[in-house]
């Protein structure tokens, strides 16, 4: 995420005890954390905020994916799973409104390089949904983790 008071992006809220930020801010380096006011979010189809203090992690500087440093599908995998776990109109609304699509994608879902890969996914729905989006064919897709 980078500092940008005009735009917006979709996310999901997770708790995390004080003690175990360390341990976030490492899994999160390269970006910095602040806080940020309950008024500066909005939730998602009404929902009500829960009570607590906010922070999220963001960069200055974004750097574009191209051919020598490519979005990595396992990567992408986990971020959609995860959007689906909130339900397919979130899933939807992360695959619209997030920009870059054209850039390019790398299935690496045999050798995967993201360090949070979720082997245990089934792809078959993330391809669906990725198709559309993604500039990766339905055969390039159609690679598995168990392939």
């Amino acid at each position: 995420m980078v500092i940008a008071p005009e735009k917006a992006c979709n996310g999901v809220l997770v708790e995390v005890p004080h003690d175990q930020f360390p341990l976030f801010d490492e899994r999160e380096r390269g970006y910095r954390r602040s806080m940020i006011k309950s008024e500066q979010l909005t939730p998602y189809q009404q929902d009500a905020l829960p009570e607590g203090t906010y922070w999220v992690y963001h960069t200055d500087e974004v750097t574009q994916p191209d051919q020598d440093c490519p979005i990595a599908l396992s990567y992408l995998d986990v971020i959609l799973s995860g959007c689906l776990e909130h339900g397919d109109e979130f899933a939807q609304d992360f695959l619209t409104l997030t920009k870059g699509w054209s850039s390019p994608l790398l299935n690496d879902r045999k050798a995967p390089r993201y360090p949070r890969v979720q082997p245990e996914l089934s792809t078959e729905r993330l391809n669906t949904l990725l198709a559309p989006v993604t500039t990766l064919s339905i055969k390039e897709l159609s690679v598995t983790y168990e392939s």
